[in-house]
């Protein structure tokens, strides 16, 4: 089991890499440019897996553990991982409200800028409207289809 353990060891990636190593991703939709800040729960783990070595080296030093005693840090990092994953859930929990408050405004936004094209649209088809009119008045003047043209107005 330990080489399992040192196996995937090997391979792991730090929690934390710093913005320097992130690759930027090229994006044309401006929707996927809205994120929340980084996670920050996991460096709960990452301040015991310092601090763990040190406190059992001190509470090996101080004490004759027998086979009994084993399971002494067990009950201390359950309780670091269960903080760790209650703040992950906490912020989880925020990061989406950020998220959903971004893409709220910027729908806002979208929409305003709808209507606005809408009303500008609507306005050039009034005035479309009222130049075929025109159009057809200038067009059937003096034709039999002008009595027609009035009575079907």
């Amino acid at each position: 089991m330990k080489r399992m353990f040192e196996k995937h060891a090997k391979n792991a990636q730090p929690l934390n890499e710093p913005a320097s190593k992130r690759v930027p991703i090229p994006t044309s939709a401006p929707d996927s440019l809205i994120t929340a800040p980084d996670y920050e729960g996991y460096q709960i783990l990452r301040q015991m897996q310092s601090i763990l070595p040190v406190k059992c080296g001190e509470f090996l030093d101080s004490t004759n553990p027998d086979e009994d005693n084993g399971s002494y840090f067990d009950q201390i990092i359950d309780a670091a991982l269960m903080e760790c994953l209650c703040r992950l859930k906490d912020e989880n929990i925020e990061h989406e409200r950020v998220i959903r408050g971004a893409l709220k405004k910027l729908n806002q936004e979208k929409n305003h800028e709808t209507e606005k094209e809408l009303e500008t649209l609507r306005h050039r088809l009034e005035e479309a409207e009222k130049r075929y009119e025109l159009i057809c008045k200038v067009y059937y003047a003096g034709t039999a289809y002008e009595k027609y043209k009035e009575v079907t107005s």
